[in-house]
């Protein structure tokens, strides 16, 4: 083997971009220890593929492990969209150590047209979410701080029983808020029904640049979006 510091580099950071990308199209925040975790399963799969020549089903199989741990939630789509960025490459370790040396040329050609597609998805993306009225919104309950892109949707004038603007926050984070506060009056297509709304020690909405805090209270909903918010949400005090 030679220039295998090279390689192992080379391997981390096409994991990184791999995972950055992901990420990015599958709207994830991965945390640090579970990158950290994936970096060894990564290096794991290099080392057996050098050294064994693994087939590509297991190939396959570690690669979604590696997924799993570095993704936990949305695994199945992350897997599959990792599986095609590898799949698109030819093969990480193929193009990393083919015929015994670093094929360095393709390497920069690859990295460089999939540097160029995610920055290209990622401009497109920001003025979707501009022209989609989505926001950056901070929402801290006892210690933890949640991170969500809201929508904003300008007919939605939801109260609770105290008149508190609402915030519907995706189903998914529900186990982060335990006080429950009072009720609201929900009506969909096909039914009307009243919600338990949810306190929060602090929320921060970011506009033109910089945070302002935002009063109300949380209601649980399975919607498409992180979360929702008003107009009325927006008359909130400078933080």
């Amino acid at each position: 083997m030679v220039y295998i510091e090279l390689i192992i580099l080379t391997d981390l950071i096409i994991h990184h971009v791999f995972v950055y990308a992901t990420s990015l199209f599958l709207f994830i925040r991965v945390k640090g220890y579970r990158l950290l975790i994936s970096d060894i399963f990564n290096l794991l799969l290099l080392w057996l593929y050098i050294r064994y020549h693994i087939l590509l089903p297991v190939q396959v199989i570690l690669i979604i492990v590696i997924c799993y741990i570095t993704f936990h939630k949305q695994k199945i789509k992350a897997s599959l969209l990792y599986l095609a960025f590898n799949m698109m490459l030819g093969g990480l370790a193929e193009i990393l150590y083919l015929g015994g040396k670093l094929n360095w040329y393709l390497l920069l050609i690859i990295l460089s047209a999939l540097l160029i597609l995610i920055i290209t998805y990622k401009v497109v993306f920001k003025k979707i979410k501009d022209k989609a009225l989505i926001y950056q919104m901070i929402i801290i309950e006892r210690k933890k701080r949640l991170v969500l892109d809201v929508y904003l949707d300008t007919g939605n004038f939801m109260q609770d029983e105290h008149n508190n603007p609402v915030i519907i926050v995706n189903n998914k984070y529900k186990k982060i808020f335990k006080r429950k506060d009072s009720m609201v009056l929900c009506q969909t297509v096909n039914n009307t029904s009243f919600l338990p709304t949810y306190k929060f020690d602090n929320a921060y909405i970011k506009l033109d640049g910089h945070y302002i805090e935002v009063d109300g209270t949380i209601v649980f909903s399975n919607i498409a979006f992180e979360g929702m918010i008003g107009l009325d949400i927006l008359g909130g005090n400078n933080a």
